[in-house]
């Protein structure tokens, strides 16, 4: 294939500010807990969806991600659905209530690890729990049986038969076998978002999530101590906070949460460093109070730095936390060409690309780290990648996945930056 060199390059620099004036807001899953509700910290916009608008929810980050998720959030006083392992038992197997002893749970790290996914054996890269890849297909192929026992008590056994391409396929049915449907879920009806939802009252695969949007206010279950007994740990449902893929969480205690900055450990290792524990119920006074010597400062996948701290939770009642929200740091698209030497400017090539991206840096021993990160055309971060440089000139070649469309590559030497469009064609 001929390659076209054609590069566009777009100043963006990282600029460090005083903090903003802090704003207060609140942000509800509603009375009893009865929504999700998604939150978008540079328009301070939230929307929310019925708690139980979906069923289960398939991963869409990238091609090779095969995480599957079991709908945890349930009203206060409502019931959430539970899911079963059927240990070495064929789909064709009718099952009974008396069978389901093995329950499973969604560990709120990853978006990338589920309910289904949580047997693998962290020792096989091909084992993703419902399923093992296939090297020679190149699909994910599914071998175990599972039961939902749904909001009513009803029950539905379920097996995912692959992923194949982008394509999830799945069947499912009830108990005793009757009433069995097929469905499809293609990952590329979903581009941009995290995960794709489903429902079964009306086997239908839902987009729920907002474009944009950093935090996810939910119900989800966790260990917990016993309300009844604190030295007991249960598995106990909770209202929490969830970061969207590639969000970096710092969470710093014993601090005056007003005024403390970046300690510079902002983490996306996983999504619930906020999660439920900045409040908590107080036996003395029977109600809510929170953490007030706790921030977060949270790193969008923007590159824009907030600080975070609550200082109400309603409870039940109304869903509502109450936080002070401030900017402490953004970027802004100055002129990068003259923070970067033009004796260190790199090149992105081949552009038009098949996913092999390479790029040149000139006098390496100018800079001791390499950092190279590419968005979509709605500002994901969908490749994040760090290489520490060795002096010279050097080379960096990445292998990707990515599919076909435009996409920004952003390369940061030590914190100079510059940025190319990039076009993948396959």
């Amino acid at each position: 294939m001929k390659s076209l060199i054609f590069t566009f390059l777009f100043p963006f620099i990282s600029i460090g500010l005083m903090a903003q004036t802090p704003e207060n807001f609140q942000i509800s899953v509603g009375g009893q807990y009865v929504d999700q509700t998604y939150y978008d910290l540079e328009s301070c916009t939230a929307v929310s969806v019925a708690g139980d608008s979906w069923d289960i929810a398939f991963s869409v980050i990238g091609t090779q991600d095969a995480g599957i998720f079991i709908n945890e959030a349930a009203p206060l006083n409502g019931a959430a659905l539970e899911l079963y392992h059927m240990d070495g038992m064929p789909f064709e197997t009718t099952f009974t209530e008396a069978d389901l002893v093995n329950r499973l749970y969604n560990d709120e790290v990853s978006w990338t690890n589920g309910a289904f996914n949580s047997m693998k054996d962290p020792m096989s890269p091909f084992d993703y729990g419902w399923g093992a890849y296939n090297p020679g297909s190149n699909s994910v192929n599914g071998t175990e049986v599972f039961v939902i026992k749904m909001r009513d008590s009803s029950f539905i056994k379920l097996q995912i038969l692959n992923l194949n391409g982008f394509d999830y396929n799945f069947k499912y049915a009830d108990l005793d076998g009757s009433n069995e449907q097929s469905a499809t879920l293609n990952k590329m009806d979903f581009q941009g978002s995290t995960l794709a939802y489903f429902s079964f009252a009306d086997n239908t695969a839902k987009n729920l999530e907002p474009a944009e949007w950093d935090l996810l206010f939910t119900r989800y279950s966790a260990l917990t101590p016993n309300p009844e007994d604190p030295s007991e740990i249960i598995e106990y449902p909770i209202t929490g906070i969830l970061t969207r893929d590639g969000v970096a969480v710092a969470q710093l205690d014993g601090v005056d949460p007003e005024t403390v900055v970046s300690d510079g450990t902002e983490s996306a290792d996983r999504i619930d460093i906020i999660g439920a524990d900045w409040k908590f119920f107080s036996l003395t006074s029977y109600q809510w109070a929170v953490e007030n010597e706790r921030a977060y400062i949270v790193n969008t996948v923007g590159d824009t730095k907030y600080r975070l701290f609550f200082f109400d939770f309603e409870g039940s009642s109304t869903g509502t936390a109450t936080f002070q929200k401030t900017l402490l740091e953004t970027s802004s698209n100055e002129n990068l060409l003259e923070e970067l030497s033009e004796n260190n400017v790199s090149t992105i090539y081949p552009n038009p690309n098949i996913g092999n991206i390479n790029i040149d840096i000139n006098n390496v021993s100018n800079f001791k780290n390499a950092r190279i990160e590419v968005y979509n055309i709605i500002g994901k971060r969908v490749v994040n990648y760090t290489q520490k440089l060795t002096g010279g000139n050097q080379t960096i070649t990445l292998d990707t996945d990515l599919a076909d469309g435009n996409y920004i590559v952003t390369l940061d030497l030590d914190g100079k930056r510059f940025s190319q469009k990039l076009l993948i064609r396959k």
